[in-house]
């Protein structure tokens, strides 16, 4: 590609800034551990759970689950209910 052509492409491509890949690639992330440690399936299976209850049927410390929790729940993944204190899957997997 010549130096026109490149300076063109990245003229019509808006930048993301540093927070926005941060975020991005952090979302990527929690969603990747949520597959490898199976606790999507385990929220799936039980309609919905504490974070006690998941951290001992996926075999998880509970101070990983905490976290992932949370941020499932930032991110929309997850929706949490706070009276009763129980997580369940906001969208399908």
């Amino acid at each position: 590609m010549t130096t026109a052509v490149l300076e063109a492409k990245r003229s019509s491509t808006p930048p993301l800034s540093t927070s926005a890949e941060f975020v991005a690639a952090a979302g990527n992330a929690t969603v990747t551990m949520g597959e490898r440690f199976h606790l999507y399936d385990v929220i799936a299976d039980a309609g919905s759970v504490t974070t006690g209850e998941l951290a001992q049927k996926s075999g998880t410390p509970l101070w990983f689950v905490e976290g992932w929790l949370y941020a499932q729940v930032s991110a929309g993944y997850v929706a949490y209910e706070a009276v009763p204190g129980l997580y369940s899957l906001s969208c399908a997997l």
